[in-house]
């Protein structure tokens, strides 16, 4: 089969509207209205899976900053239709371990916290305010590849037979990281800063990720 390249979207969405970051507010169920500054992660090993079991990876991290669009090209999609396609959000054990890197892996890249941490796999800031609680900036920064406390996740998007030759649009819907059942109340925890923290905001955050 002829050899093309992928390209994968990735757009952060609210309840289905395109996210416009430093500007509108948005409402959660739980009562806060939030503004948005800030969606960064890390996505490596993506991986497409063909209609005929066949599947093609690249190994690359690639650092996605979804506050301006942002295209990801995988290499090597036979042009065709694919099944599904999948990846991980995060950085893995063994490239923590040998420290800071170049590139996308960069600590000037805002995305690196100690020694003993290493990468912050996701970062969602921005602004809360509710009834009663006045306006602050909230962090959600995800990490740590550590046992008990390893947060890296997969996803996978099955894409029903689409054509690689199409790009691929990934929404990011953030409601489902604050309004998925049972509500986030970010007025109640407003930080989320380090490994041990995350460990219950990675369904969330693999929930937030859909094919348009």
């Amino acid at each position: 089969a002829q050899q093309g390249a992928l390209r994968l979207q990735f757009q952060p969405t609210f309840n289905g509207q395109r996210v416009a970051f430093d500007s509108t507010t948005y409402q959660t169920t739980s009562g806060a209205r939030i503004t948005f500054s800030m969606l960064k992660f890390y996505v490596s090993g993506i991986t497409i899976h063909g209609m005929d079991s066949s599947s093609i990876s690249t190994s690359d991290h690639v650092l996605v900053d979804v506050t301006e669009p942002h295209e990801v090209d995988v290499p090597g999609a036979p042009w065709g239709r694919g099944r599904a396609v999948s990846f991980t959000i995060g950085v893995d054990s063994i490239v923590n371990e040998q420290g800071p890197r170049e590139g996308a892996l960069d600590p000037r890249n805002g995305m690196y916290w100690t020694w003993a941490t290493g990468y912050i796999f996701l970062k969602l800031e921005g602004t809360l305010e509710a009834p009663g609680v006045a306006r602050r900036v909230y962090e959600i920064h995800v990490g740590g590849y550590k046992a008990p406390y390893r947060n890296t996740f997969s996803v996978t998007l099955p894409v029903e037979g689409r054509s690689w030759r199409e790009p691929l649009i990934v929404d990011v819907a953030l409601d489902r990281f604050f309004d998925a059942e049972p509500a986030f109340d970010i007025t109640k925890r407003p930080s989320v800063t380090d490994a041990r923290q995350a460990s219950d905001v990675i369904d969330r955050l693999r929930g937030m990720f859909r094919v348009r």
